[in-house]
């Protein structure tokens, strides 16, 4: 499910700004969806994919011009 335009602006005004945390824990108040977890910490993936797939929606890329 995706939000309107106008709901992701509404969504974004929402946005402290805080820049580099200060942990005054401030976000956690203003998101009254509880996305903010000060608890995460930072993992290493090490994944083995089949493909990976860049979709930047500038331009279609004809793959048939690279050799195999």
């Amino acid at each position: 499910m995706t939000m309107t335009e106008e709901e992701a602006l509404t969504e974004a005004e929402r946005c402290l700004r805080c820049g580099i945390c200060s942990e005054c824990l401030e976000c956690l108040v203003a998101c009254d969806r509880g996305s903010i977890d000060h608890d995460m910490q930072d993992k290493m993936l090490d994944l083995t994919v089949g493909a990976i797939v860049l979709a930047t929606g500038f331009k279609d890329f004809d793959p048939a011009r690279i050799p195999n």
